[in-house]
């Protein structure tokens, strides 16, 4: 065992303790359900902080638990024993020769969506983000990473050139596709399973020019022509373009509405709404396209707009986007909305356009722990793959059995739809990981043919299994 006071000599950043002043505000997460109650929060300074917590927590056989933005559904971030937060690590910047110019971003463990997108803006490139700017870019890159611009980029993870990691021995060592190449691998979609990542280096790709994105806000009345519309229109999807769509209640008590995030890669706005006329031609509400910096893109849903309330997500890929496939979300989205008290801030569904040619195609070769393959899914109309997740949300902690039950239905009962009208089963269990995150969901679940590979990386660089909180890995016998 290792005491705490022996670790405050070797340590240079900051040790939390319950009754500290820091500590609730540290434990804080996106949804109450994801928080716990830790016995130790190190906020480290340097990779050698994060080998000494990490000691720590294995030599008094304490849970650990990384968090970088503490947005994790599955509380993946959290622990009743001990957290290694990464939020003093967070600087991020770009390494080009001029602006405009192709180069890298960098960035430790910590940083968050704003701070990657503003560091990319202030050097005249970008890497895909998402639509929250408070989540922690590692999580959401390392993830898979499927955000705006992917069209042009291709996942985030595919754009990983190195990163640094200090593995379950306390070791730090540097990853990259010549050094460490089988970790590699498995850091991009299953890093939170071998190590903490103190810091990474993206392919930065040149913007100098403004984009057109925004939403349209659509009634009741419109949301089956609005599908009809968003399933032709991925037929003929441009690769700058993405589309993305939600049904929220955000506001308590207000009726629910189709908000449709759409995202052109460029500066045009006659050419934004020529490529989007289809959804411009429905019946909405109001229309909030704008032309913008690509970082305001990451600051559409802000956590300040969402209710503090419990929540659970889960989630597939689909290829089919027909209304007899999405419509009956609607109803079962409302149907737990509409059926207790506090329920329908937190829930909501989400169908993401992503355009997945270049990890089909351009970045086909390489190999990563997810996707488990790169091979384009067997529809019988050559549609790519489309992400849907699910939200479901609720105030009274003793509805969260009922709340598993149903996100796990919804997505069941959309499969089953799917291979009903697809002729079979050709998604096979596959989720995107950001999205995929309800406890059952282990790492056979999520990786599939890449699993065994994987456990036998697992058994190598992490043998007791110290890294297990999201699609844990059993190391191979």
């Amino acid at each position: 065992m290792t005491s705490l006071e022996s670790v405050k000599d070797r340590f240079r950043g900051v040790v939390v303790v319950p009754g500290d002043d820091l500590y609730n505000a540290l434990v804080y997460r996106f949804s109450p359900n994801e928080e716990a109650r830790p016995q130790v929060i190190f906020q480290p300074c340097t990779e050698a902080d994060v080998a000494v917590a990490i000691n720590y927590a294995t030599s008094n056989n304490l849970e650990l638990a990384v968090c970088s933005g503490g947005h994790s559904f599955l509380g993946a971030s959290s622990s009743d024993g001990v957290i290694i937060d990464l939020k003093r690590m967070r600087t991020a910047w770009v390494e080009n020769a001029a602006y405009g110019a192709a180069g890298h971003v960098v960035m430790e463990g910590g940083a968050t969506v704003a701070d990657v997108a503003l560091a990319c803006e202030r050097r005249g490139v970008f890497v895909p983000v998402p639509s929250h700017k408070e989540i922690g870019y590692a999580g959401f890159a390392l993830g898979g990473g499927f955000g705006w611009g992917m069209g042009v980029y291709g996942m985030a993870a595919d754009g990983l050139v190195d990163a640094r990691v200090v593995l379950a021995n306390g070791e730090c060592v540097t990853v990259s596709a010549t050094e460490n190449a089988e970790l590699y691998f498995a850091l991009r979609g299953a890093a939170y399973n071998f190590g903490v990542v103190t810091k990474m280096r993206f392919r930065a790709v040149p913007l100098v020019s403004k984009v057109w994105f925004g939403a349209v806000l659509y009634p009741p009345p419109a949301y089956a022509a609005v599908i009809e519309a968003l399933g032709g229109y991925a037929k003929s999807q441009k690769k700058e373009d993405m589309a993305a769509l939600t049904m929220a209640g955000l506001i308590p008590g207000q009726e629910d509405m189709f908000v449709l995030m759409l995202y052109y890669h460029g500066d045009s706005e006659e050419e934004y709404r020529r490529r989007f006329r289809v959804f411009f031609e429905l019946p909405f509400v109001k229309d909030t396209s704008r032309e913008c910096w690509f970082h305001e893109s990451a600051d559409f849903f802000p956590e300040s707009i969402w209710a503090p309330t419990n929540r659970l997500s889960d989630g597939t890929l689909i290829t089919d986007l027909s209304p007899e496939v999405l419509m009956p979300l609607v109803d079962e989205t409302r149907a737990w909305m509409r059926g207790g008290k506090g329920r329908g801030a937190g829930t909501q569904f989400y169908i993401g356009l992503y355009d997945w040619t270049k990890p089909l195609t351009e970045f086909a070769h390489l190999e990563s722990a997810w996707p488990p393959h790169r091979r384009k899914p067997a529809d019988p109309n050559g549609n790519i793959w489309r992400d849907v997740a699910i939200y479901v949300g609720y105030d009274n902690p003793e509805e969260a059995g009922e709340a598993h039950a149903h996100a796990k239905s919804m997505i069941k009962n959309l499969r089953d739809r799917h291979a009903k009208k697809v002729g079979g089963d050709i998604i096979k269990g596959t989720g995107y990981p950001n999205a995929a995150v309800l406890k059952e969901h282990k790492g056979d679940y999520i990786y599939g043919e890449n699993y065994s590979r994987l456990q036998l990386l697992k058994k190598k660089y992490d043998p007791a299994n110290v890294f297990h909180k999201k699609h844990p890995i059993v190391p191979a016998e």
